[in-house]
């Protein structure tokens, strides 16, 4: 039996993948890879730990969405997928006014 084998390497900014298989197996591979992004927000009214746990809570159900705050910029740290990240960026839209959150 004749066996190929692919090879991958993708380097993005901190992070390797390497992929040694075969094609049949690269193939699955490749559609399972999820891209997770990391993004600051600052905050303009509410409290960066009050807010870190409201929406850490909100989007529990959320695979890979995580949330941590930094009090020191009073900012929310957040990673996962666009689609998490977006979600997440409406809901502190709509919590960080004033009064609110």
């Amino acid at each position: 039996m004749k066996r190929i084998l692919s090879a991958l390497l993708l380097l993005p900014l901190s992070a390797c993948i390497i992929h040694a298989g075969s094609s049949d197996a690269w193939e699955a591979d490749a559609q399972s890879l999820t891209v997770i992004d990391t993004e600051v927000v600052a905050l303009e009214h509410a409290a960066a730990h009050q807010l870190a746990d409201i929406v850490g809570a909100s989007l529990s159900h959320l695979q890979r969405f995580k949330v941590v705050a930094d009090a020191r910029t009073n900012s929310l740290v957040l990673s996962g997928t666009s689609r998490e990240l977006r979600k997440a960026k409406d809901l502190i839209a709509v919590l960080d006014v004033p009064g609110g959150g």
